[in-house]
């Protein structure tokens, strides 16, 4: 029988493992008891015959959860508390079997807004360190904090040797917009095998999913799981092929800018912009890019793959769907729409110093002088842009509305408070104090007398100009060439040549759910 603040569908949805948000009823949550303020802690606890509350803060009594379903869930309630509060759980698996944990549903999120932002469109340059499973102290606890990408999903679990490979134990965080999905494991560490358990949105298991972006994978049979490892204190041994890059420019590669790491590669439509080419209106996108990608394409298009390892032939395919994409892209003139809430040189330039390695005075020289170039490209920008208007290519007004404010928040950040400045809060030893002291005066220099302003320029632009001439429907359909648009954006993400009506449906979604 259920009993307890918690509505039964909630326990029900816990127990049967099929919960979709478990952080909006597991852990501390402030409400009203008896007309007064409480805060009620709930956890899921399977196996366990008793339970516990032990209070972190002085002054506040340990407290019996009760037991509000036969399967393990918890509840304890606080009167007269108005904010939730440190606490660990002791429990009692059963006589004389007694355990003192961490509750990790009363931490908070590891991933910023931004992180979000990014890992959701697919744009965050270090992935890597967002997501898979990293050791970590929050809070002054140690455990790991385990994310995956998992944007069709009804519920995704991390599972292992560490909660018996049960998936109703640990079911993660879902950032809805984004996609995500993530969950900090406290007492966790080096060494703990795991994988992720995932329902569909008809509730059906999906899969038992090794990391794709783990560290490290079991070496025992079945070798499936990944481990949960750290990459600092790695010894690498390609120092001699990076010093040997480092002498080569991009042309002389054999293979051009192909082997050089994904980080440090531009779509070629961005190439213009910096260099202020003026023949977009003739050509639709510099002549030289364009002349440039179909001379690769069809030096890709020559090499034979049969000849080709499996890996070397998916690249090749790969590399031909890319060009193929920017030159049909090109076509339709995209970068005179180059800002929205979610894409755009200006959330890339605030993101750039965590792209970037700092480990020389050169380095942070080097920084300096992109620091220096964003108002020449926040310039070429707004041209962009004011070509887009005459042709009728714009953003739809609501989104253009957002991005005003975005770069307004991103100009008003002054001095050491600048997204910008997060390279020179903290220098490596290895640099000389003097020219700490020097490229930190130069860098709040440059940001306050140049990126700033020229932030503070496009966004006066974009509000008074440019948001307002945005289109007021939002449908690709409205814009020039909408049709073909539209097919284009097929072939982009399904690879295929189907038109919009012969698109299959989602194989997830439900009868009733909507489009």
């Amino acid at each position: 029988m259920v009993r307890g603040s918690l509505p039964a569908s909630d326990v029900e949805a816990l127990v049967a493992g099929r919960h979709p948000d478990p952080f909006a009823v597991l852990g501390p949550h402030v409400c009203r008891e008896g007309g007064a303020t409480a805060v009620a802690i709930r956890a899921f606890l399977p196996g366990a015959v008793a339970a516990e509350v032990r209070p972190g803060e002085p002054g506040l009594l340990t407290r019996e959860m009760e037991r509000l379903h036969p399967d393990g869930v918890f509840e304890a309630t606080f009167p007269g508390r108005a904010a939730p509060f440190r606490y660990r759980l002791f429990v009692t698996d059963s006589p004389g079997s007694t355990r003192e944990i961490e509750d990790p549903y009363r931490f908070p999120s590891t991933l910023s807004d931004f992180d979000r932002l990014l890992l959701g469109e697919g744009t965050h340059y270090k992935a890597y360190e967002k997501l898979g499973a990293h050791a970590t102290v929050l809070e002054g606890v140690a455990g790991v904090v385990f994310a995956v990408w998992a944007p069709n999903a009804r519920r995704v679990s991390v599972v292992g040797d560490f909660n018996g490979w049960d998936g109703r134990r640990h079911p993660m965080r879902l950032h809805p917009g984004a996609g995500l999905w993530e969950l900090f494991v406290p007492g966790l560490g080096e060494g703990a095998r795991y994988k992720f358990e995932i329902l569909g949105q008809a509730g059906g298991l999906l899969a038992l999913k090794a990391d794709p972006f783990a560290f490290e994978f079991e070496v025992e049979e079945p070798r499936t799981a990944s481990v949960v490892a750290s990459l600092d204190g790695h010894s690498w041994n390609d120092g001699t092929w990076m010093a040997e890059r480092g002498r080569r420019s991009a042309l002389d590669r054999r293979g051009g800018d192909h082997d050089r790491p994904a980080r440090h590669r531009r779509h070629t439509g961005h190439v213009g912009r910096r260099c202020g080419h003026r023949d977009r209106r003739r050509y639709g996108q510099p002549g030289h890019d364009r002349a440039q990608q179909r001379a690769f394409l069809r030096r890709f298009e020559a090499i034979s793959p049969s000849g080709l390892a499996p890996q070397e032939a998916l690249s090749r395919t790969l590399m031909i769907g890319r060009l193929r994409d920017q030159l049909a892209e090109g076509q339709l003139k995209n970068w005179e729409m180059p800002l929205d809430q979610m894409n755009g040189l200006h959330l890339f330039y605030a993101e750039l110093p965590g792209m970037l390695t700092f480990k020389t005075a050169r380095d942070y020289e080097d920084y300096l002088a992109r620091l220096h170039a964003i108002p020449r490209v926040l310039n070429q920008l707004e041209t962009d842009m004011r070509l887009g208007i005459e042709d009728r290519l714009m953003q739809p007004r609501y989104l253009l509305e957002k991005v005003a404010v975005q770069v307004r928040q991103i100009a008003g950040e002054t001095g050491s408070k600048s997204p910008f400045a997060v390279p020179v809060a903290k220098f490596p030893a290895a640099i000389a104090e003097a020219d700490q002291s020097r490229l930190r005066s130069e860098v709040l220099h440059a940001i306050d007398t140049e990126v700033n302003p020229a932030y503070a320029r496009l966004a006066d632009f974009v509000t008074k100009d440019y948001a307002p001439r945005g289109r007021t429907e939002p449908g690709v359909w409205s814009l020039p060439d909408g049709n073909a648009r539209y097919r284009q954006a097929i072939r982009h993400m399904t690879t295929t040549n189907l038109s919009p009506g012969e698109t299959p449906p989602d194989p997830e979604r439900r009868p009733n759910d909507p489009a």
